[in-house]
């Protein structure tokens, strides 16, 4: 369990306690046969989005996936259930476990998982991805013009 504390915008306001359950990836049974990489945007790709963003006058809106792991799909191992051992905080004995049942940040291939579930998403709304960045998603209207781009990170 990583916690910390969580600066607050205004003067004089209190940090708020944040914590994020982690697990050690590197004891992961399944580690040496998962695919881990996921894409990231290469910075040239990133200012010709900016550019095109301002070129065409859009807004430009920026967003951030609260618990993102979490919200991937459900975790399945070719090898079964992960367990891991209950960290501080919930009411379990030692002798007991906690399955996964969703990605935490420390497994490998948690970046990689929540991607696809992005990329899924978006695609099933109908945006293309790019051929030549994999983190951009392009959507055209029925003529082929541009109608507005996604850029994941």
């Amino acid at each position: 369990m990583v916690r910390r504390r969580k600066p607050v915008e205004g003067v004089g306001e209190k940090p708020v306690p944040k914590s994020r359950w982690c697990v050690h990836g590197h004891q992961d049974p399944d580690g040496e046969t998962l695919r881990v990489y996921a894409p990231t945007p290469q910075t040239e790709s990133v200012l010709i989005v900016l550019q095109v963003v301002a070129s065409f006058g859009w807004a430009l809106n920026i967003a951030d996936a609260k618990n993102a792991f979490c919200q991937s799909e459900k975790l399945r191992r070719p090898n079964g259930a992960i367990y891991v051992e209950p960290c501080q905080g919930p009411p379990l004995g030692s002798d007991q476990l906690i399955e996964l049942v969703a990605l935490v940040y420390g497994l490998n291939d948690a970046p990689l998982l929540w991607h696809r579930t992005l990329t899924d998403y978006i695609q099933s709304v109908g945006l293309v991805k790019s051929l030549l960045e994999p983190c951009l998603h392009l959507k055209r209207d029925k003529f082929g013009a541009l109608e507005g781009l996604v850029l994941i990170e």
